[in-house]
C-alpha cells in the first residue's frame, strides 16, 4: 500500500445549490448552448430563479461537471 498518494480522481459531490451560488453553473450551461449568448443564459437563470427555480449541481474540485434543474 502506498501511503500519502492523492487519488486519481477528484471528489465529485452532489447538491442543492443556494440561490447565490447559481451563478457557478453558466460556465457548464455555456458550453452546452454555444450559440446562446452568456448575458442571455444569464438572463435566463435570473429570470428562472425569479418563479422558484432551484437547481442540484454536481462538483468536482469546485467546478461545475453536471446540472439538474428543479421546479
Amino acid at each position: 500500500m502506498i501511503v500519502g498518494r492523492r487519488p486519481l480522481l477528484p471528489q465529485m459531490v452532489i447538491r442543492l445549490l443556494a440561490k447565490d451560488e447559481l451563478a457557478m453553473i453558466l460556465p457548464l450551461v455555456q458550453e452546452l448552448n454555444p450559440g446562446v449568448p452568456p448575458d442571455v443564459l444569464a438572463q435566463r437563470l435570473q429570470d428562472m430563479t425569479a418563479q422558484g427555480y432551484r437547481c442540484a449541481a454536481a462538483l468536482a474540485d469546485d467546478c461545475c461537471i453536471g446540472v439538474a434543474g428543479i421546479w
